[in-house]
């Protein structure tokens, strides 16, 4: 079910909203007939939280056009929870506030009309139950689940880089998940960092994920790509890299051999030559 916010409008109507707005051609105006209609929230986040606001939303929608010309914009959307038991709790941020989170899950795509405002919310993990008790108190809100998200639309969806960012955070101390292993707190990796300057002390700021076409033993993908180094020392161990395949994402680590010499000033430099 699609959801729109156009407000048909009589001269009160109209009346009010110029005074509002601060612009009395909208009361007055020849243009605009009874059968005009105004969008009052036109920012595609600011929407979306209005309608569902119980999802977190993904800060960075992007835009899609279809076979048809039309412009989508796609917002991410998450489900989360604190809850959930045995799991590591993590911080996140999000609407100017820090919460700790152990269950995050990128669950729902929202699909927003450019032109009219029109919104689609469709659940893309039928597996998550907090999505589904969404649905199911929601159901004039959610699109059918026997709907499939337009083909041309999906093709071009991309790896979120707030769920993204949570998982890389997480795989820090969890990509090994042997008992012994974690219990000694042995096998620690860090986020790599880059320097300006010669030193090759491990200081410097940590590398943000970046879009780009990744080849791996797997082929060449589009995708967001982290690096790491085991904790404290310099040498590249692992990439981490998150891709969308056929509207599905798809994470992946790859791990370099124990003796690698690839150090962080090399990933330093082919960084700046991407950027």
């Amino acid at each position: 079910m699609k959801e729109k916010h156009g407000l048909q409008l009589n001269f009160l109507d109209r009346l009010i909203l110029g005074i509002t707005k601060g612009d009395l051609n909208l009361a007055f105006s020849g243009e605009i007939t009874n059968d005009s209609k105004i969008l009052i929230n036109r920012d595609i986040l600011a929407r979306a939280k209005k309608a569902l606001p119980y999802l977190i939303y993904d800060e960075n929608p992007y835009t899609v056009i279809t076979e048809e010309g039309k412009i989508v914009w796609v917002i991410d959307a998450y489900t989360v929870s604190s809850s959930y038991p045995y799991s590591q709790y993590t911080t996140i941020q999000h609407d100017g506030i820090k919460e700790n989170i152990n269950y995050i899950r990128n669950s729902v795509k929202v699909l927003v009309d450019s032109y009219d405002g029109t919104i689609s919310y469709y659940i893309t993990d039928r597996t998550d139950p907090i999505a589904m008790a969404y649905r199911n108190i929601y159901d004039t809100l959610f699109v059918d689940l026997d709907e499939q998200i337009p083909e041309d639309i999906a093709n071009h969806f991309v790896y979120p880089k707030f769920l993204y960012n949570v998982q890389a955070q997480v795989l820090k101390v969890y990509h090994n998940v042997k008992p012994d292993v974690l219990y000694r707190a042995d096998d620690l990796w860090d986020i790599a960092k880059y320097n300006s300057t010669k030193s090759t002390k491990a200081t410097g700021t940590y590398m943000e994920p970046y879009y780009t076409m990744a080849k791996t033993v797997d082929g060449e993908k589009f995708g967001l790509v982290q690096v790491y180094t085991p904790d404290e020392k310099q040498n590249i161990i692992s990439y981490l890299v998150g891709s969308n395949e056929q509207g599905e994402n798809q994470l992946k680590l790859y791990k370099l051999s124990a003796d690698s010499n690839i150090v962080r000033t090399n990933a330093t430099r082919q960084t700046n030559r991407r950027g």
